[in-house]
């Protein structure tokens, strides 16, 4: 994976003009007491989302870092409090409720704001995205990790979607670490009783 930070091992093209995605958290919980609710909330709970500003404000430093003199705009599609458009025009030049695709293809990087690690709810928006013809695509996420947004991370990044949603491998697995776990038991308490014969 080409990581930006916080270890870089890749660089970006210069920007000139860059558009900034805030998508909001979309993954809702449910609150019926149903099995389907207690994975929801485990999902949530390893997700671990940051918020709205949090990610504005890594925004602001990705830009002052990487797009110095840029046409930069922001299509933020969660309600922005006055405070934070305010804080966030220092470094945005527009702030978008909604942006048509022909419209954003005059912007040569996309920077995509995950809330999250893994960006989970963004799965159709990527796919629109797809269709830009920016240069480049990276993504912030909520543990100030920036990345290049490329085949490979997409692979990664829906590799471990997948794990993230699919709690019932954990349950699956839960028996075979009991088995395992009384093997290895079985297996000190034996070895013990050899070592002190000998």
């Amino acid at each position: 994976m080409k990581i930006l930070a916080p270890h870089a091992n890749a660089s970006i093209t210069p920007i000139k003009s860059a558009l900034f995605i805030l998508h909001p958290w979309t993954l809702k919980q449910r609150q019926d007491g149903s099995w389907q609710a207690i994975r929801d909330y485990i999902t949530h709970y390893r997700a671990n989302p940051r918020t709205a500003e949090y990610m504005l404000e890594l925004a602001g430093q990705f830009a002052h870092r990487h797009a110095v003199g840029a046409t930069i705009d922001l299509l933020a599609e969660e309600k922005l409090s006055p405070e934070l458009l305010e804080k966030t025009s220092t470094w945005a030049t527009h702030i978008l409720p909604d942006l048509s695709l022909s419209e954003a293809n005059k912007y040569d990087t996309a920077v995509l704001l995950y809330h999250d690690p893994i960006g989970l709810g963004w799965e159709d928006l990527e796919r629109k995205l797809l269709k830009l013809n920016a240069v480049q695509y990276i993504v912030i996420n909520g543990r100030r990790r920036e990345f290049i947004w490329d085949q490979e991370s997409r692979r990664m990044l829906a590799f471990r979607r997948f794990l993230a949603r699919a709690g019932w491998l954990e349950v699956l697995l839960v028996p075979w670490l009991w088995v395992v776990a009384i093997f290895f038991y079985l297996s000190d308490v034996l070895t013990g009783r050899k070592r002190k014969e000998a």
